[in-house]
C-alpha cells in the first residue's frame, strides 16, 4: 500500500504544479503550444533528473526520486524552452519556478506515507510540516507573482526561500544525526548559489532578453 500511495501522490503532485504553472501562464496570455510544450519538457527533464541525481549519488546502487534533482531538471527544462520558444520567457520561466514549491510540499506526503526521510519537528513527524513549510513558500511567490511587473521577482523569490527552507529542514531529518552538515545541505548551498550568481548576472548571459 505504501508504494501504491507513494507513486500515486507523487504523480498528483506533478500534476498540481502543472496545473498551476499552466494557469498562470494562461493568465498572461502565452500561447497554448508554449505551455503545453514546455509542460511536457519540464516533467520529462525533471523526472530524468530527479531519478538520475539517486543513481548517481549511490553509484548506481540505489534508486528513487530527489527532489534537488527534480529541481535542476526543472529549471533546465524550463530554460530549453524559453530558447525555443521565446514566448513571453520570463512569465513561462517564473510559472514553472513560483509552481515548484507547491509540487514539493504535495510530495513530501508521499515520503509521509511511505515512511521514508523521516524525522521529528518538536516531536512531530518531519514530512508534513516541510509540506506546510513548501505551501506557504508557494502561497507567498504566487502572490509576488500575480501583483510584481517583474515576474522574474517572484521567480527569485520561490528559489531562495525555497533553498533556505530545504537547507534548515534537513536538520530535522533522520539522516542528519550526528553530522554538522549532510551532503544534501552541501548540494542545497551549491544550487541556490548558482542560482542567485545566474539571477545577478543574467542580463550578462546569452538568455532571452527579458529573463
Amino acid at each position: 500500500m505504501g508504494r501504491y500511495s507513494y507513486g500515486l501522490i507523487i504523480m498528483l503532485s506533478l500534476a498540481a504544479g502543472t496545473v498551476s504553472a499552466s494557469l498562470l501562464q494562461s493568465l498572461f496570455k502565452v500561447k497554448r503550444q508554449t505551455i503545453f510544450y514546455t509542460a511536457f519538457l519540464d516533467l520529462f527533464a525533471t523526472g530524468m533528473f530527479s531519478v538520475l541525481l539517486v543513481y548517481l549519488r549511490t553509484l548506481g546502487k540505489g534508486y528513487g526520486f530527489s527532489g534537488l534533482g527534480a529541481a535542476f531538471g526543472l529549471v533546465a527544462g524550463n530554460i530549453i524552452s524559453v530558447y525555443i520558444h521565446n514566448d513571453k520567457p520570463a512569465i513561462v520561466f517564473s510559472s514553472w519556478i513560483v509552481s515548484a514549491p507547491l509540487m514539493y510540499s504535495l510530495s513530501k506526503m508521499a515520503c509521509f506515507s511511505s515512511g521514508c526521510c523521516g524525522g521529528e519537528v518538536f516531536g512531530h513527524p518531519v514530512q508534513p510540516a516541510v509540506s506546510v513549510v513548501f505551501f506557504t513558500v508557494y502561497v507567498i511567490s504566487l502572490i509576488v507573482f500575480l501583483i510584481a511587473k517583474d515576474k522574474m521577482k517572484a521567480c527569485f523569490l520561490a528559489m531562495v526561500l525555497s533553498f533556505i527552507a530545504r537547507f534548515v529542514t534537513d536538520f530535522f531529518h533522520y539522516s542528519h544525526a550526528g553530522k554538522i552538515i549532510s551532503t544534501e545541505q552541501i548540494l542545497v548551498l551549491v544550487a541556490g548559489g548558482a542560482a542567485i550568481v545566474v539571477y545577478a548576472f543574467r542580463r550578462k548571459l546569452p538568455l532571452p532578453r527579458e529573463l
